[in-house]
């Protein structure tokens, strides 16, 4: 973008909280955002996408490119779990109530669904850490009924061997079907978000 509009960038690297204090007073022109900060970020200033950045995933010796992701429901091969209504009273696993992938995208499809899992708060438990590794090696070893990932994490740790393959499975798996045909990873919801999304701000 810098050669082609001829503009220097400076890049800043700040916290969620410094984040909005800048934006708030001018003191950044361009931001980097994930889908969940920039609806954040429209309750303070309104934002104009300019562009998506493309993920890579490396699996195996096949590379997938991709500008948004879908959520997964992670469950043991061996359970008896075969639809999104039967994880009721079950534990759930995720990275964070905040991650889109592994965890508000799931919610979005258990809504929709009228499936709410949530019986009590102990039935979700949370890594506290953007690992969806984390949450696939404890459904693997039995420690939850339940995992949400973003679609990929899955295959992803079957080739690191954080998890043997075929051990694990995703409910409701919308892979090839006209939701989004092309995405690369089984997956479980049918909304999805982009990765990451460049924004101007309205002063630029």
């Amino acid at each position: 973008l810098g050669k082609r509009f001829n503009v220097t960038f400076e890049l800043r690297q700040l916290s969620w909280q410094a984040l909005q204090e800048a934006m708030v007073e001018k003191l950044v022109d361009m931001v980097l955002l994930d889908a969940s900060r920039f609806v954040c970020a429209e309750g303070i200033v309104n934002l104009h996408p300019v562009a998506n950045v493309r993920a890579r995933f490396d699996v195996g010796d096949t590379c997938y490119n991709a500008d948004h992701y879908h959520g997964a429901v992670v469950v043991h091969n061996d359970s008896d779990i075969t639809q999104l209504s039967q994880i009721r009273n079950k534990v759930v696993e995720a990275t964070s109530t905040h991650d889109l992938g592994g965890y508000q995208l799931q919610w979005d499809e258990l809504e929709r669904q009228g499936a709410s899992f949530l019986a009590s708060v102990e039935q979700l438990r949370t890594v506290g850490a953007q690992d969806d590794a984390r949450v696939l090696v404890d459904v693997a070893a039995g420690e939850v009924d339940v995992g949400f990932v973003t679609a990929g994490a899955l295959q992803q740790a079957e080739h690191e061997g954080r998890v043997a393959a075929g051990e694990l499975r995703v409910l409701q798996n919308l892979q090839g079907s006209s939701t989004d045909p092309n995405c690369p990873f089984p997956y479980t919801t049918r909304a999805s978000a982009p990765y990451l999304g460049l924004s101007a701000l309205p002063w630029v």
